[in-house]
């Protein structure tokens, strides 16, 4: 007697490839546009977080020394932070002033209120614009080009926080 043997096989159809194809092609359509939602958000908390840090290393900076520092916006996507000797938040040279740091936000990212910008704190550690102490709260808006927002919020005591 005889026996049959019969051959397995263990590869895939071209059908079951091509229907695994499809249902992975689906799954990265809908998640494509999330992950562009995501890499926005990123973009913008990142650059929440390092104003944050220029801000409050420029606080400490003024503790630390004994002399003014101001953080001023040059644009709507950039800023600079600088030693103000004579404490009138202009950056003069020839008052020998000095930039400590030149900074950009990353593409895609908006100081809304960035231009007009000038903070300085004093030898105390205390914020001041134009010459005046803070007598509310200075907001600084972060804007992406999705419409999302962060605020960065410096209050009258210098205290910096992200909301």
């Amino acid at each position: 007697m005889m026996t049959q043997v019969f051959k397995t096989n263990n590869a895939f159809s071209l059908i079951e490839l091509v229907v695994v194809l499809a249902v992975i092609a689906l799954l990265l359509a809908f998640a494509a546009p999330r992950f562009q939602q995501m890499r926005e958000t990123w973009k913008l908390k990142s650059a929440a977080r390092d104003l944050f840090s220029e801000i409050s290393y420029m606080k400490i900076k003024a503790l630390e020394t004994g002399k003014c520092y101001t953080i001023s916006g040059v644009s709507n996507n950039s800023y600079q932070l600088f030693l103000d000797n004579d404490c009138d938040s202009s950056l003069d040279i020839s008052d020998g002033d000095s930039i400590v740091h030149v900074n950009g936000l990353p593409n895609g990212v908006l100081g809304t209120n960035l231009i007009s910008m000038s903070i300085s704190f004093d030898r105390n550690g205390f914020p001041f614009r134009n010459g005046s102490a803070l007598s509310a709260a200075f907001t600084l808006q972060l804007q992406s080009l999705g419409s999302q927002n962060i605020n960065i919020i410096i209050s009258p005591l210098g205290r910096v926080r992200i909301q």
